[in-house]
């Protein structure tokens, strides 16, 4: 929790001390958050201390049966593993797209792509899911 608001902090105090800020300020504070989240990763790898950052996709538990709440927890974790099983670069655009909001134009700047790149990894990453959460006999 003190990483994140160290992170939040870093970030504002470089949006604020920017001397132009771009007309496209969402996509551009996106970029900033990303790089800054990234830096972060790559000293913790460094010091060795780190482990896999939490993936962002949770899906709501509101249910109140414990058979329902036993079904919902076990697809949590194996969405989980099928999202953290993906591409980091697949991975980074869905949560972009789907946890975040952003458009697939937003995030070819945060990721500093093209935007057919961008649908591209948003198309295969979403087919590996599918794919993955199907029912067995599907498969």
């Amino acid at each position: 929790m003190e990483e994140a608001e160290d992170a939040l902090q870093e970030v504002w105090y470089k949006v604020f001390t920017s001397p132009k800020v771009p007309d496209r300020f969402r996509p551009w504070l996106y970029r900033i958050a990303r790089n800054r989240c990234l830096n972060m990763r790559r000293a913790k790898v460094r010091r060795k201390e780190g482990q896999a950052l939490p993936v962002a996709s949770q899906l709501a538990a509101s249910l109140t049966g414990h058979l329902t709440k036993l079904v919902n927890e076990e697809m949590q974790s194996r969405l989980s593993e099928i999202v953290e099983a993906l591409p980091d670069e697949q991975r980074e655009v869905l949560r972009l797209r789907y946890v975040e909001g952003l458009s697939r134009a937003e995030i070819a700047e945060v990721v500093e792509t093209s935007e057919s790149i961008v649908k591209s990894r948003l198309f295969e990453g979403l087919k590996k899911l599918r794919g993955q959460m199907a029912p067995s006999e599907d498969r």
